[in-house]
Order: C-alpha cells, then structure tokens, then sequence
C-alpha cells in the first residue's frame, strides 16, 4: 500500500475508571452510553458493529474482521465474509512491516494475532475505532461510511513510542467478492473477478464479468453495480490482484 517515517515519542492517555459503566471483563460503556469499549480481543464471540448510511455499509468485529455491501448485504458483497463464530477470520485488514527487522504485524487482532501491549475497540453509533500498541506503535484506526457517499473511509494514525527513527510499510488485504453471499464455490466465481491498477488515479479497481449460467448461480441483482475500488492517499509502491502472490 504505501511507505511511510514515523519518529517521535508520545503517550497516551488511559480512559478514566469512573467514565466506565457496566465493566465486565471484556469492556464496558461510557459514560454517555453512546459507545462500547472492548478491552480483550478474545471475546466469547465476535461482537461487531454495523455501520450503514442506508445505501453503503459495512460490519466489523472486535477483532477487525468483517464485510462490506452496497444496496443489499446479502445479494451485493463487495468482499469476501463468512459468519465464522469460532475462528472471525475474513475480513479487511492492514498489515505493518518494520523494513529494517523484517517482523510484520496486523493493526487489528486478525489475522496475525499479535500479542499486543495494549488493544482497545470503541464502537460507536456510526463508527468503530481500533487501538493497538506493539512494537512501540501505537496505532488507532476509525472506520466509518460518509451520510451521502456510498464509500468507507479508513483513516490510520501511527504513533513512534520508541526514541529513534522507524521505517514501515502498509499493506491493505481483501479478498473480493463482488456478488451474492449464497455463491457456492468460491474459486469458480473467483474466474470471473479482474483487478486493474489505474496507474494515472492511483485507483485499484475490482470488476466482475456477467457469468453465463443460470440464475441459481448468482453474481447478486443485476440492478447492482457488481464493481469497486480501493484507493490511499499516500502513492502506493506496488499493488497486488492475486492472492496467491500476495500471501504466498
């Protein structure tokens, strides 16, 4: 996805015992009530969120799993998502990779599972923030769906808690779908997905032919575009449309 420099050194600021409310083991409410912090990835289950603005949305889990539609969250999947109670192991995720060590890390618990220094997720109505400490990283993501856009917006702060220079890359994973949840075999449908870098835009673009088989196997309703893209506002240095070539 992209390189950047971190440096610097800051700390943050814990949440104040008597803001909690209902404090079990896993996470409480605020004050306000408004939003759920969890504290532990390691929940039961999975507990999400659901995030929409009636036409776009998505779901995410504490562990940062989760899918995304338009229109219709069955018939019109953008990525791939199965309802896993055990594992919670599909979904979008970025990954972190120190260049100078190598060693590389999720900024969510899934899917690397890294043992994290601390790990904290509000969600909120409308919102879901991930915090995450590891490797002298801190890092906090906010997910959310803009009122009037059928998008999602992603935004990553990184903080440098150590006292030198780090160099990182990001790297964004998911695994298209583009079609109808109920799709039998993944690796048919999977023939019919083109990916494209649009080198001017910086876009990367994720299409799906119109299969030539009968109705029962389905690419989702017709009067749905079966198309997206993925863009970052930093250049990216390289771009990848095969799984097997991303994970190896």
């Amino acid at each position: 996805m992209g390189e950047i420099l971190v440096k610097g050194r800051r700390k943050t600021k814990s949440m104040k015992k008597e803001e909690m409310s209902l404090k079990t083991d896993y996470g409480y409410f605020t004050k306000e009530g408004r939003e759920y912090v969890i504290t532990r990835p390691d929940t039961p289950m999975p507990w999400i969120n659901v995030v929409c603005n009636g036409d776009y949305g998505f779901v995410v889990s504490q562990t940062g799993s989760g899918f995304s539609w338009y229109k219709n969250a069955n018939l019109s999947r953008i990525n791939r998502w199965d309802q896993d109670l055990i594992t919670d192991t599909w979904g979008k995720y970025i990954y972190i990779r120190d260049e100078k060590t190598k060693k590389f890390w999720s900024v969510s618990w899934k899917p690397v599972c890294p043992k994290f220094k601390k790990y904290r997720v509000t969600q909120g109505i409308g919102y879901t923030k991930i915090y995450s400490l590891y490797e002298n990283i801190g890092q906090e993501l906010l997910l959310f769906v803009p009122p009037d856009e059928p998008l999602e917006i992603w935004e990553l702060r990184l903080k440098n808690l150590s006292s030198h220079k780090r160099k990182l890359n990001l790297f964004s994973y998911f695994e298209l779908l583009l079609g109808n949840a109920l799709d039998p075999h993944r690796e048919f449908q999977k023939t019919f997905i083109e990916t494209e870098f649009d080198e001017k835009r910086k876009i990367f673009w994720g299409r799906k032919r119109k299969i030539p088989v009968p109705d029962h196997i389905s690419t989702g309703l017709s009067e749905y575009p079966i198309s997206c893209f993925h863009s970052v506002n930093i250049e990216p240095i390289a771009c990848e449309g095969e799984k097997r070539n991303f994970i190896g």
